[in-house]
C-alpha cells in the first residue's frame, strides 16, 4: 500500500481531495443534536373519562387496561394513575423489545376492551416515551396594550397558525391563555313562566264554558237564595206553630221547582269537575321535559352548527363553492336558536333563551403561568422526530424575531431552548477536539524538531476526522454529544499512526536512504504494528455495538465513530503520509540524532532507579490504582456533567390535596424569592395539568409546578452556585423544592 501511494501520489492526493468534498457535503448534511435517538422501552397509554371520579376512571378503565396489558410479550412492569377525569397508564417493558411491535399488539388490546366502555370514555391515546417528547424550547408572549384575555384570543385566532407551521414544529402547548366557552344553562324558574305561560294561553279556549257554567251557577244560586229567604222567613215568624212552619217549609223544598234549582246545582258541580279534568288532561299533554333535556340541547346545538363543502357550482369561467349548513357564529345565534313551536296562538316559537341562560365562562381561576410574578402565557414546542433539535430551535427563533417585528408591541421571551444547549456542548467538544489536535502537534514538533514531518502530521487529522464524517453520514450516526465525544476521544489516537510513520521515515532518511526508499520502507517496517495497535484498540469500544437496550442506544455512535476515525487514520498512515513525506522531505538532508542530553539521562537514571526497586515501583502503582479508583467512586456518579449555562429549571411540589390556591400561594413566594437574586433576570412558573404530554413538557398535575429560571448572561458566579442560593432561599417553603440545571429536564 505504501509502495503503491508514493509511486501514484497523485492518485492518492486526488482520492484525499475527493474524501475532502464528500465530506464537507456529507458535515453540511447531519446537523448537530444533543443525544443520539433513543426509544425507550415504556409506552404511556392516557384515557379521558369526562366528569367520572378517580375510583370510577379506576373500576372502568384502569383496571381493565392493566388486566388486558398483563399478557403482553415483553412486558415488565404496569403502572396505573387513575385521577379525575383521566386514566394514565405506564407500560413498561424488557429492554430487547421491539416497541413498534409492542405499540400493534397494545392497540389491538385496546380495542377488544374498548366495546364495554361508557359513550363518555376517550378514545385511548397511545404514546412512545421518547425524548422527543420534551419541548424543543419553552417561552413566554406578550403583547403591550393587551389584558391575558385579549392576548389569549390573539394567540388562538392570529399567532398559534403562524407558530404551528414553523419548519420540524410537531405540536405547540399553551399554558396561561384564558379558554372562553359559551355555556347553556337549564334554568328552572324561565321553564316555570314558559309553562305558566302556555297554560294561561290555553286556558282561554275553556274560558267560554267557564263563563256558561258561571253564568247558570249565579242563576241557580239567586234561585237557591230565594228558596232559603223563604225558608227563613218561616222560621222568623212568630204566629206560625212549629207544626205550621214544618208543613210550609216541606211545601217548598217538596216543589218541584226547588227540586229542579238542585238538580241544576248538582248537574253544574259536576260540571265544574268534567272542565277542571279537562283542563288538566290539556295541561299535562303539553309536556316538555323530553325537549327541555341538556342531551336535547346538545343535539340541536350540534346539528345547527355544522357546516361542510358540498361542491362547486360553475357559471362561465367562474365556479363559486357550495357550503351546508352554517357554523354558529355569537351568542345571540344560541339564544335564538328555536327548540320547537306549539302551533298555539299567543304562544311564539320556544326558543332557546326561553328556557335557558346563555353565558359566557373562562377558566382564568383554573390556570397558573407567570412571568416574572406577573400573568402571562407561555408556548412550550415539540419537535417531528424526523428533524434536528438545533435546527428546530433556531427556526423558533427566527420565526419570533419575524412576528416581534410584523407585529408592534409583540415581545418572546425564551425561556428554555435546547438548541443552546446542544450548540454550547457540540462547541465545547469541537474546541476540545481541535485543541487537542494542537497539542499533540506542538508536542510532535517538541520531539522531531522539524516543521515539515510536523506538517504532514498535521495535515494527517482533518484528512482523518473527515475521512471519519463521510463514514458517519453514510452508517447513520449522527452529529451529537456521544459521536462528538468519540471523535474527541480519538483525536489523541489519529496522530499516533501518522506519528510512529512519519518518524520511522524520518529515522531511515537521516541514515541516508532517498526520500522515495525511506517512505516506502518507513511505512511498510511499522504497517503490522500500527495495524495490531489500531485494531486492538478499536477492539475496546466495539463490544458496545452488539451490547442491547438503552447502553447501545447511547454509546454505539462513540463507539462506532471512534472506530472509523481509528480505521480512517491507520488508512492515513499508510497512504497519504508517506507519499506526502515523499514530495516533502528533502532529498539530501541528512540529521544526526544526539546521543544524549539532559532529559535522556535523567529518564535513564530514573529507570535504573525504577528497575532496581520493583517492589517498591508495583506498591506505588497499587496504592496509585486504589486511591485514584477511591477517590473517582466518592465523587458519585452522574449521566452528564453540569455545565455552566445560563438556563435553570426548578420543581415545587405539594402534598397531594393541597389545593389550588395554597399551590400557587407557594409558587408566588418562590417567584419573589429567586427574582431577589441578582444574577437571575427572567423567572418563569406554570401549572400544566391533565395529559400525558405534560408529563414530559413540565408539570403534570395541580400541585406540580415548574420554574424555568433565565440567568444574566454576564452573571458574576457559576450556575452551580446560584442553584445552591435558590435551593437554600426555597428550602423552609411549605413543599418539595430542588432547582436544577437545565440539562436536566432534557435528558
Amino acid at each position: 500500500m505504501s509502495k503503491f501511494s508514493v509511486r501514484n501520489p497523485l492518485t492518492v492526493f486526488m482520492a484525499v481531495i475527493a474524501a475532502i468534498v464528500l465530506g464537507v457535503v456529507s458535515y453540511t448534511r447531519m446537523t448537530p443534536d444533543l443525544m443520539p435517538s433513543i426509544d425507550l422501552p415504556y409506552v404511556l397509554v392516557v384515557t379521558s373519562y369526562p366528569g367520572a371520579t378517580p375510583e370510577k376512571v379506576e373500576t372502568v378503565i384502569s383496571k381493565p387496561i392493566e388486566q388486558s396489558m398483563g399478557t403482553l410479550d415483553g412486558i415488565k412492569n404496569i403502572t396505573s394513575d387513575s385521577s379525575e377525569n383521566v386514566s394514565t397508564i405506564i407500560l413498561e417493558f424488557e429492554e430487547e423489545t421491539n416497541m413498534d411491535t409492542a405499540t400493534v399488539d397494545i392497540l389491538q388490546k385496546l380495542n377488544q376492551i374498548e366495546g364495554y366502555w361508557d359513550d363518555m370514555v376517550g378514545t385511548p391515546y397511545i404514546m412512545k416515551m421518547n425524548p422527543n417528547m420534551m419541548p424543543v424550547a419553552v417561552a413566554s408572549v406578550q403583547m403591550d396594550g393587551m389584558d391575558k384575555s385579549e392576548l389569549s384570543s390573539f394567540l388562538d385566532e392570529t399567532l398559534l397558525n403562524r407558530l404551528e407551521g414553523i419548519n420540524g414544529v410537531a405540536s405547540i402547548s399553551t399554558t396561561g391563555n384564558i379558554d372562553e366557552e359559551v355555556s347553556v344553562l337549564l334554568s328552572q324558574s324561565k321553564i316555570d313562566s314558559l309553562y305558566e305561560k302556555i297554560y294561561a294561553e290555553m286556558d282561554k279556549n275553556f274560558e267560554e264554558p267557564q263563563k256558561q257554567l258561571d253564568d247558570s251557577k249565579k242563576q241557580l244560586d239567586e234561585a237557591m237564595k230565594g228558596f232559603e229567604q223563604a225558608i227563613a222567613d218561616i222560621d222568623a215568624n212568630a204566629e206560625m206553630s212549629a207544626e205550621m212552619k214544618e208543613q210550609a217549609k216541606a211545601q217548598i223544598t217538596s216543589s218541584p221547582d226547588y227540586a229542579q234549582v238542585q238538580e241544576g246545582l248538582k248537574n253544574l258541580g259536576q260540571g265544574q269537575k268534567d272542565l277542571d279534568k279537562s283542563k288538566e288532561d290539556a295541561h299535562k299533554a303539553i309536556d316538555l321535559s323530553g325537549l327541555l333535556s341538556m342531551d336535547t340541547l346538545s343535539g340541536i346545538l350540534t346539528a345547527q352548527d355544522f357546516a361542510m363543502p358540498a361542491g362547486y357550482v360553475k357559471q362561465g369561467d367562474a365556479s363559486w363553492i357550495v357550503n351546508v349548513g352554517d357554523e354558529i357564529a355569537s351568542i345571540e345565534e344560541i339564544q335564538n336558536l328555536v327548540l320547537a313551536d306549539l302551533k298555539m296562538d299567543g304562544i311564539d316559537p320556544i326558543r332557546i333563551k326561553d328556557v335557558a341562560d346563555v353565558v359566557v365562562t373562562d377558566d382564568s381561576a383554573d390556570i397558573y403561568a407567570k412571568i416574572n410574578g406577573d400573568d402571562g402565557v407561555m408556548l412550550s414546542f415539540s419537535k417531528q422526530s424526523s428533524y434536528a433539535t438545533a435546527d428546530v430551535a433556531e427556526n423558533i427563533t427566527e420565526k419570533f424575531d419575524e412576528l416581534s417585528e410584523e407585529y408592534e408591541g409583540l415581545k418572546f421571551v425564551t425561556l428554555m431552548n435546547q438548541g443552546d444547549y446542544i450548540h454550547l456542548v457540540v462547541n465545547s467538544i469541537t474546541s476540545s477536539l481541535l485543541w487537542g489536535a494542537l497539542f499533540a502537534v506542538i508536542v510532535l514538533f517538541i520531539f522531531l524538531r522539524d516543521i515539515r514531518p510536523t506538517f504532514i502530521t498535521l495535515c494527517s487529522i482533518p484528512v482523518s476526522v473527515i475521512f471519519a464524517i463521510v463514514l458517519m453520514y453514510f452508517s447513520g450516526v449522527t452529529l451529537n454529544m456521544m459521536s462528538l465525544s468519540g471523535l474527541s476521544i480519538a483525536v489523541g489516537m489519529l496522530v499516533d499512526n501518522s506519528i510512529v510513520v512519519i518518524e520511522n521515515i524520518y529515522r531511515l532518511k537521516s541514515k541516508g536512504e532517498s526520500t522515495a526508499k525511506a517512505a516506502i520502507s518507513g511505512a511498510a517496517q511499522v504497517a503490522g504494528a500500527i495495524t495490531a495497535s489500531t485494531l486492538t484498540t478499536i477492539c475496546v469500544f466495539l463490544p458496545i455495538v452488539f451490547v442491547d437496550g438503552l447502553t447501545r442506544t447511547l454509546f454505539a455512535d462513540m463507539a462506532l465513530t471512534l472506530g472509523y476515525a481509528l480505521i480512517a487514520s491507520l488508512i492515513i498512515a499508510l497512504t497519504f503520509v508517506p507519499a506526502t513525506a515523499s514530495k516533502i522531505l528533502g532529498k539530501n538532508t541528512e540529521k544526526k540524532y544526539r546521543k544524549s542530553n539532559g532529559l535522556t539521562a535523567k529518564y535513564k537514571k530514573a529507570v535504573t532507579w525504577c528497575v532496581s526497586h520493583k517492589i517498591i515501583v508495583f506498591t506505588v502503582a497499587i496504592v496509585l490504582l486504589v486511591g485514584s479508583i477511591a477517590a473517582e467512586m466518592s465523587r458519585g456518579f452522574t449521566f452528564m456533567p453540569d455545565m455552566d449555562m445560563p438556563q435553570l429549571s426548578a420543581t415545587l411540589e405539594t402534598e397531594l390535596g393541597t389545593s389550588f390556591e395554597d399551590t400557587t400561594a407557594l409558587a408566588d413566594e418562590a417567584i419573589k424569592r429567586i427574582q431577589s437574586i441578582g444574577d437571575v433576570e427572567t423567572v418563569g412558573a406554570m401549572i400544566s395539568s391533565g395529559s400525558g404530554m405534560s408529563m414530559m413538557g413540565g408539570g403534570g398535575s395541580d400541585n406540580s409546578v415548574t420554574f424555568y429560571i433565565m440567568l444574566d448572561e454576564n452573571k458574576k458566579r457559576s450556575s452551580n452556585e446560584i442553584i445552591k442560593e435558590i435551593n437554600e432561599l426555597c428550602s423552609d417553603l411549605d413543599c418539595d423544592f430542588e432547582a436544577t440545571p437545565i440539562k436536566r429536564a432534557m435528558v
